[in-house]
């Protein structure tokens, strides 16, 4: 669309991925099939901390493909709310907590 006057294609609306922040986009390639597909990574800034993954492959129809909690250290009640997300070259997903300074690699 005009980046002048943007269109809206979709949304995606979930609780699941409330709070998202700094939004990375990951081009891959299924193993199964070979299509490539766009996925949008979402750190999500909840006190426990996550990764929202939503398939944008086609932007008419964007949809959730899952939420993934970090792990949550009950014994320091310390939040692992997630900071921000960084992919290297092999689709590493680097998700970083910052109150427990902890970079998780998925």
């Amino acid at each position: 669309s005009d980046p002048k006057s943007p269109t809206l294609l979709s949304s995606v609306r979930s609780i699941r991925a409330a709070k998202a922040n700094r939004i990375k986009l990951l081009r891959l390639r299924q193993e199964s099939s070979g299509k490539e597909v766009l996925v949008a990574l979402l750190p999500l800034e909840q006190p426990i901390g996550a990764l929202a993954v939503v398939d944008v492959t086609d932007p008419t129809e964007a949809a959730l493909l899952t939420v993934r909690r970090l792990p949550f250290h009950l014994k320091d009640w310390i939040s692992t709310k997630t900071y921000c997300l960084a992919v290297n070259k092999r689709a590493e997903v680097h998700v970083f907590a910052a109150l427990t300074s902890t970079v998780y690699v998925f």
